[in-house]
């Protein structure tokens, strides 16, 4: 199933920030075919590997933590390293629990990208993830001070605050460039979290 992040009536300031994202703000990102987010660790160059996860509501609005420590303010998707002899959904859905306090299931692949900003080379592998248990809540409050879910409109609003992974992520979402893998055969089982 494909998202559509493009807003049904925008505004000619929306129109015009959405030409302003997609044609001029061109992402820092390396990715020239699709690359699976289950196979991220394979061929990384160095790259730092990092895993996460986009929720969604019943709204088709996406959920982002808000980062709020002294050295970095932005909106993020839940997610971090993963962890050596982990997979990167292993890792997704650790992350998940460790940052939202839910348990959750991966539902989908959204692929990987590799990302470079001025600190430092990351690939993130991305997945569509499905809360099975709890409500999403600010669990590590010395890093995220708030939690939301993010309409198409809100995202193209909040692009400035975005993390350069979230922010790289919908620009391809808007320009047509990802790819949804379902994942409804075995991989589609509820893993275990250990606490």
């Amino acid at each position: 199933m494909k998202r559509n992040f493009l807003p049904e009536a925008a505004s000619s300031v929306d129109a015009f920030k959405l030409m302003q994202t997609t044609l001029f703000d061109l992402p820092k990102i390396k990715r020239r075919r699709w690359r699976s987010a289950r196979n991220a660790a394979v061929r990384r160059n160095g790259r730092l590997l990092l895993a996460g996860g986009l929720i969604f509501d019943q709204c088709n609005r996406i959920l982002l933590l808000h980062r709020a420590t002294p050295s970095l303010k932005q909106w993020e998707t839940p997610g971090g390293k993963v962890n050596r002899g982990e997979s990167p959904e292993e890792a997704a859905i650790r992350e998940i629990h460790e940052e939202l306090g839910v348990v959750a299931q991966v539902v989908g692949d959204l692929g990987a990208h590799d990302v470079d900003t001025k600190q430092l080379s990351f690939r993130y592998a991305l997945f569509e993830m499905k809360v099975l248990e709890g409500t999403p809540t600010v669990v590590e409050t010395g890093t995220f001070d708030a939690i939301r879910f993010f309409s198409e409109n809100e995202l193209m609003r909040y692009m400035p605050s975005l993390s350069p992974n979230a922010a790289n992520y919908f620009r391809l979402w808007i320009r047509g460039r990802t790819r949804r893998i379902p994942l409804d055969s075995i991989e589609n089982q509820k893993l275990e979290v250990v606490t």
